[in-house]
């Protein structure tokens, strides 16, 4: 749901289409050409997507005849069906719409962010001013092989008020590719937004043991002065005193 949420509130016009979400996000994480697929890369596939204009259809044509179940042999987990891969993407769309973050156009088959909660405006800042502002404050450079990590999720904000404050650079990590698809696809580890450190290594928790350790340049990217405003930032969205 963050990744989704992210990569819509990166993109412009800000949606998602059911053609986006086949053919890109749903490989968000996997391997290819020796890389996991990031959100900035998926990004990127999406608006040279968006670049073709009128020739998507060609494009949804020729893979609709490839992905056609009498082209392959074996079992289902071998052969390839467009029309069930659109269904799924439709079922994610329609789980999404029963969040307060998200609304489905059926009839544009597009997935959007809701401009408004109980009638309060929703104003999403990350896009690229939290971005910026993380490069800044850390002092780090951007990697292709990283992408930045939101530690308490967007989902968990109960109103506006603590939506705005999920939604602030002290509130990010820098990791690399293959420890953000831990944190997101891992059931326990999925759900770890409690921020620790050994000396320079960073260690996100679920508060009952499952944790992730990420470590100091390797896996994570911070300026290490910074680890007591992180820290006090990450307990007062968890309301913990210590």
């Amino acid at each position: 749901m963050q990744d989704i949420l992210d990569i819509i509130n990166e993109l412009e016009p800000k949606y998602l289409s059911i053609s986006e979400m086949m053919f890109f996000v749903s490989y968000l994480g996997k391997h290819y050409q020796g890389n996991i697929l990031t959100k900035d890369m998926i990004i990127d596939f999406i608006n040279e997507f968006r670049s073709l204009k009128a020739r998507q259809k060609a494009v949804e044509s020729a893979i609709s005849d490839f992905c056609n179940p009498r082209n392959f042999e074996g079992n289902k987990t071998q052969k390839r069906d467009f029309h069930n891969w659109k269904n799924e993407a439709q079922s994610m769309f329609d789980s999404l719409a029963l969040m307060s973050l998200f609304k489905y156009d059926r009839q544009k088959e597009r997935l959007l962010l809701r401009a408004d909660i109980n009638k309060e405006k929703i104003s999403f800042k990350r896009s690229s001013l939290i971005k910026t502002r993380y490069f800044k404050e850390h002092e780090v450079q951007k990697d292709v092989r990283f992408e930045l990590h939101h530690i308490v999720p967007f989902y968990y904000a109960k109103d506006i008020d603590s939506l705005k404050a999920i939604d602030d650079w002290q509130n990010l990590l820098y990791i690399d590719a293959n420890s953000h698809k831990i944190l997101s696809l891992d059931k326990n580890k999925k759900k770890a937004i409690r921020l620790k450190f050994n000396d320079k290594n960073a260690i996100l928790d679920n508060l009952i043991g499952d944790e992730i350790v990420l470590r100091y340049t390797d896996n994570v990217r911070y300026k290490s002065t910074l680890q007591e405003k992180l820290l006090a930032y990450n307990q007062r969205l968890l309301g913990i005193n210590e």
